[in-house]
């Protein structure tokens, strides 16, 4: 039998489909493409299920996936296995990549928001980051915009029925920590079959929103000459909020 977060992870495209849908990836994965030079080696930071690093590796990029979720990277490598794709995984944080170079980092689907909790732990991730990149190298950072929505009261709901399935998912805020612009978030995700629960999971997540001047600000402390930031043109209407992109050079 499957633990939950092992279930949490195989089911992760299809209960939140909206984000992970072609259209909002090809736009993505358009800007990195457009940001990062051909056939870079890229790490991907939070990888997930390989959203954005399948369609890259297909590219003819060089991209290595790192996720604190082994759960996540065993169906990534099920993904990548069938387009007969063998990516570089590594499980564990970003502190495992020292010594490595990169013509890019990206990190999307608020990610940073959940690695980088505090000040102290965005400074450290970004002299990482910094660090690893080649010169003129580019970190590319996706995460809602805090400008767009209320914390206190933020949920995303989401329903999709597959192969005689009901999967009903609620990610709501259930603690707003107003001093730093943090939220610990409960993920309830409830599996039906015939109208009745077969299965429920519960998760928790604390991230931090970082606003755009704050976010500039720590990249170019880390040493970044260049910060610039995509933001209106990520418009993301199944939530009604906007996503922004910061683009940092070496």
């Amino acid at each position: 039998m499957k633990d939950k977060k092992d279930l949490a992870a195989e089911i992760y495209d299809i209960i939140y489909s909206e984000l992970t849908n072609p259209k909002i990836t090809e736009k993505e994965v358009e800007i990195i493409k457009s940001e990062i030079k051909p056939k870079g080696r890229i790490l991907d930071l939070g990888c997930g299920t390989g959203k954005h690093l399948i369609p890259l590796l297909k590219s003819g990029y060089e991209v290595i996936g790192l996720d604190i979720s082994k759960d996540m990277l065993r169906v990534l490598k099920k993904k990548a296995a069938k387009d007969r794709l063998k990516p570089k995984l590594i499980h564990g944080e970003i502190n495992k990549i020292k010594g490595e170079s990169f013509d890019g980092i990206i990190c999307f689907g608020n990610a940073f928001c959940e690695i980088a909790k505090n000040e102290s732990k965005a400074k450290e991730t970004l002299k990482i980051i910094f660090n690893s990149l080649n010169n003129k190298g580019k970190l590319i950072i996706e995460e809602t915009d805090p400008e767009t929505f209320n914390f206190s009261d933020f949920e995303y709901n989401s329903k999709a029925d597959i192969n005689g399935k009901t999967y009903e998912t609620v990610f709501k805020a259930i603690e707003f920590k107003e001093e730093n612009n943090a939220f610990v978030a409960e993920e309830t995700i409830k599996i039906k079959e015939n109208n009745k629960i077969i299965d429920e999971i519960k998760q928790r997540f604390e991230q931090k929103w970082w606003f755009k001047k704050d976010l500039e600000k720590l990249c170019r402390e880390a040493g970044f000459s260049k910060v610039k930031f995509y933001d209106k043109a990520f418009s993301q209407e199944y939530l009604d909020i906007s996503s922004m992109v910061l683009v940092a050079e070496k």
